[in-house]
């Protein structure tokens, strides 16, 4: 294909035509997770994260927009995670998990301590497992389970 003068000009002053994306982030347009898994082992700019490498690029939408509406909380995770052993929670982290209306996430298994890691390391496994399923469509009834339904209801 042919350049025009004004792509080559851009071109020669350093810009480039391709999307601009962070450095360090998912190559999937709109994705801002960290990109830290290629299948290149020839040198890429290709980095995915870990939950669009390897899933289908119809899906890729899908799971953006997953990842979008839990980003506080996969921030959250991410510094919980990282923190020394034995920390405590701290309370910003419990507001910002409440603020999104998830305090199911504060619930550890029983067999692990209350600590800032553990909790971190929690979140991040629960939300990649729903980041990671398609997400589940209501059921819709018939029409006849719909009727004999308010019938009872009504009754």
């Amino acid at each position: 294909m042919k350049k025009g003068a004004y792509s080559e000009a851009m071109e020669d002053a350093g810009y480039s035509t391709e999307p601009v994306r962070p450095w360090g982030c998912c190559h999937v347009a709109g994705c801002v997770m960290p990109g830290t898994m290629t299948s290149s082992t020839s040198g890429t700019s290709e980095w995915f994260c870990r939950f669009h490498f390897g899933a289908p690029a119809a899906t890729w939408g899908d799971i953006t927009a997953r990842v979008a509406n839990r980003q506080a909380l996969f921030d959250v995770g991410r510094s919980l995670s990282a923190s020394t052993p034995n920390t405590t929670i701290s309370t910003a982290a419990i507001r910002t998990i409440e603020a999104a209306r998830r305090r199911d996430l504060l619930e550890l298994p029983a067999d692990k301590k209350r600590t800032a890691r553990n909790l971190g390391r929690h979140m991040m496994a629960v939300l990649e497992n729903e980041v990671k399923r398609p997400q589940q469509q209501p059921q819709m009834g018939t029409m006849g389970e719909l009727i004999a339904e308010s019938e009872e209801i009504g009754a």
